[in-house]
């Protein structure tokens, strides 16, 4: 009987441990403040696509578009598919190392520490 009761715990804690945010949970916008650089993504509903637009800055002054496209989470990985700036024709994927609502964070080869906590805003 114990069992019985402990079970439904023990799967509920196993399917609540790897959270990943929906494609309309990211719309908004989200800032990285890093070594006196700010990037900061924006997420919406543009066209009936779901679309990006990044935003790179030193910290304190007026944001500078690097790039604009489209995006998808797919496997726990956030797609972007470069429509406009750096990168234009090209997809990125970066990983999505954590996830709680508030804070998003990706893999990052520029970052020094391998990767970027965002903080929506």
């Amino acid at each position: 009987m114990r069992l019985a009761l402990l079970l439904p715990l023990v799967l509920v804690a196993a399917c609540g441990g790897d959270d990943l945010p929906t494609t309309a949970e990211l719309h908004g916008d989200w800032v990285n403040d890093d070594a006196g650089t700010t990037r900061q993504f924006s997420f919406a509903v543009s066209a009936g696509a779901e679309a990006y637009t990044l935003f790179s800055y030193p910290t304190g002054e007026t944001p500078v578009e690097v790039q604009a496209g489209t995006y998808f989470v797919e496997d726990g990985i956030l797609v972007t598919d470069v429509v406009t700036g750096t990168g234009a024709g090209t997809m990125f994927g970066n990983d999505i190392l954590g996830w709680t609502g508030t804070t998003l964070t990706l893999e990052s080869d520029s970052a020094t520490s391998g990767e970027r906590t965002y903080t929506k805003l």
